[in-house]
């Protein structure tokens, strides 16, 4: 998770944030680092031209999924990461 625990908001989680183990990274760059040194491929989950069914992807491997928020999903600069 990029961003800091004390502004995490887990609405509609049921409780389930209690039993997932998060890391929190100052910023997106720490993220993707961490996450590529663990060996995962770095999938962004958006509906924008040019995206491809997640169906239809082979996922092969540890795979570290990007999201975006509701109201403006992936920035460019997420996206360029993926």
């Amino acid at each position: 998770v990029a961003g800091s625990p004390k502004n995490m908001q887990f609405f509609g989680a049921q409780g389930t944030h209690k039993h997932v183990p998060l890391t929190y990274f100052d910023n997106l760059e720490a993220a993707v680092q961490y996450a590529r040194e663990q060996g995962c491929r770095i999938c962004g989950i958006e509906i924008k031209e040019g995206s491809r069914s997640l169906l239809s992807q082979p996922f092969e491997g540890n795979t570290a999924f990007l999201l975006g928020n509701e109201g403006h999903g992936l920035s460019e600069r997420q996206c360029s990461v993926c």
